[in-house]
Order: C-alpha cells, then sequence, then structure tokens
C-alpha cells in the first residue's frame, strides 16, 4: 500500500516537472529573435543579389548564414556582416532589416532550398537557448516537448490549482486559485526576461503580468502559512444560508 502511493508520488512529481520544463522550454522558444542552428556558411557574391537587397546590406564584407528553426521547421537564408560567430551555439538576428518569405528559386544564392530571406546582424545565443533549439530539433522527441510546450503554456495554472485543491482534499481554495495565477505570472516573467534581453518589444499586459509574479509569490504563501481556510469557509458558506433565508 505504502511502496503504491509512494509510486503514484513519483510520478506525479515526475509530470510536474515534464510539465514545468516544457513550459519554460516553450515560452524561452517563443520570445527568441528570429533563430535557429546553423547549417552551413557561404560568400556572398554581391553581383548575384538585386538592387534593393544590395541597398540594405552593410559596407564591408558579408556572408551567408543558412539555418533552421526546429519548430515549426524553416530555413532561413540570413545575409549578415561577416564576424565571429561561435561554432555549436544557436544563432539569432539582431537588428533584423528585412524578414522576407520567398520562392528560393527565384533568389538561388547557395544553391539550396530555404524559406525566408534575412537580412541583420547574427549573434550567438546563450548555452540554454542552444539547448532548447537543439532539443526541438530532435526528429521525434522535439515535436513531443514543443507540442506539450504549448499544452503547457495554457494548462499549466490551471494544472497546478486543481493538484493543489485536490493535495488540500477541498480544505483550501483560495490557496489553489492563488498557485494557478502565479504560474501563469511566471511564464510571462519568463517571456519578458528572454524578450528583453534580445532588445524585442514587450506588450503592456506581459509586464503586468510579469510584475504580478512576486506579489502573487509571496500572497500565496501567506494565504498557505497565516489563513486558516476552512474557517474563512464556513463563514462564508453561513453567511451565504442567511442571506439565502431573506
Amino acid at each position: 500500500m505504502g511502496g503504491g502511493n509512494i509510486t503514484k508520488q513519483i510520478v506525479l512529481v515526475s509530470l510536474i516537472i515534464y510539465l514545468v520544463v516544457s513550459m519554460v522550454a516553450y515560452e524561452v522558444y517563443q520570445n527568441l529573435p528570429t533563430s535557429g542552428i546553423l547549417l552551413k556558411r557561404y560568400e556572398v557574391n554581391r553581383d548575384q543579389l538585386s538592387e534593393d537587397i544590395q541597398g540594405q546590406l552593410s559596407d564591408g564584407r558579408n556572408i551567408f548564414i543558412l539555418m533552421e528553426s526546429p519548430q515549426p521547421s524553416k530555413k532561413f537564408l540570413l545575409i549578415t556582416p561577416e564576424y565571429s560567430i561561435v561554432s555549436g551555439l544557436a544563432v539569432g538576428v539582431r537588428d533584423k532589416v528585412i524578414e522576407w518569405d520567398v520562392a528560393w528559386y527565384k533568389n538561388n544564392y547557395i544553391g539550396e532550398k530555404y524559406d525566408t530571406l534575412v537580412i541583420g546582424y547574427a549573434e550567438n545565443l546563450g548555452i540554454l537557448e542552444t539547448i532548447i533549439e537543439k532539443m526541438f530539433s530532435l526528429r521525434y522527441v522535439g515535436k513531443v516537448l514543443y507540442y506539450t510546450g504549448i499544452f503547457s503554456h495554457y494548462t499549466v495554472g490551471i494544472v497546478f490549482a486543481i493538484g493543489a485543491a485536490i493535495l488540500a482534499r477541498k480544505k483550501k481554495i483560495f490557496t489553489p486559485i492563488l498557485i494557478g495565477l502565479t504560474m501563469y505570472s511566471f511564464e510571462f516573467l519568463i517571456g519578458m526576461i528572454t524578450a528583453s534581453s534580445y532588445g524585442l518589444e514587450i506588450s503592456t499586459l506581459s509586464k503586468f503580468a510579469s510584475i504580478s509574479f512576486p506579489v502573487l509569490f509571496i500572497s500565496t504563501i501567506l494565504m498557505h502559512v497565516y489563513i486558516n481556510e476552512e474557517i474563512v469557509l464556513l463563514k462564508v458558506k453561513n453567511m451565504y444560508k442567511k442571506v439565502k433565508m431573506f
């Protein structure tokens, strides 16, 4: 009997950890600039390029970088000034000038298929971002992680609220609600930190929800430690009965 309970607890904890990890990975991934795994580099021959593209390039030497975004799968051809890009780390595009969905065969500069032509400045992403990009690029596991991340994005607050309510055995109602709101706020916080670190625009909703995280987190702890919700619920029920009598 005890062994069965331990097994259930291990499964539950493992599931929660998996949901949180997939949610964090998804939030980071969704708030990155145009990015992907570096596939190849090529020399840029300016004479190949149309005048409107040449007009967007910086002075000096430029290179082509072919990179692939894993989920959904999409190949980018990036034209960027040449400077040191560390191999092994994912590449992001800073100060993007243009991003055009093009027919690659009409703009066949490298003899490879690609979906989108981008002009901007290439920079290496961090180690965490690179790990997430590579996880999502795994053939089958990547899709599972990505779609679990989408599921977690929308449901993590509800899942945590229901889980907390079940563990409390209906003795608490406000704490589980606060836990759910805290998790949703945590999502926005991750997204805001990621986006701001790459200089991307942050919506007013994201800012407000992110700022709410410490308030909700502290409120949840105070509610759990200092408020006897059983007594509060009992008083609410008694008040409801009295109001109903009138």
